[in-house]
């Protein structure tokens, strides 16, 4: 979509499409994020690309998963705090069901 709004040419009609509410918000990226797993990089980052958003970075390693949050108007401590919160509650939920003999314990097939 965002190639076709690009063929628009100066003073062709937008179609309707383009002008719907439902396109604009969906091309309103609150949350840009992207990961980079490297036993090479010890850190990098990127800012969000909407003033309301954040941008997330993270990495997933063997035994730990980092991250970077950029944003330039809202509270990244507070977003930081859940998103561990939320890190913490699905290792605990793994753990249990590892200690259960659960689906934890397969293999993952990527």
């Amino acid at each position: 979509m965002f190639g076709l709004r690009k063929l628009i040419k100066d003073g062709e009609e937008t179609p309707e499409v383009f002008k719907d509410e439902v396109f604009g918000r969906s091309s309103h990226w609150e949350m840009s994020t992207s990961q980079l797993s490297s036993n090479y990089l010890d850190g990098w980052g990127y800012g969000e690309v909407v003033s309301d958003g954040y941008g997330l970075s993270y990495a997933i390693h063997d035994n730990n998963i980092r991250w970077c949050i950029t944003t330039k108007n809202n509270d990244a401590e507070k977003f930081a705090t859940a998103l561990t919160q939320a890190a913490d509650d699905i290792k605990a939920m793994m753990d249990r069901a590892k200690a259960a003999g659960g689906a934890a314990e397969a293999k993952a097939k990527l």
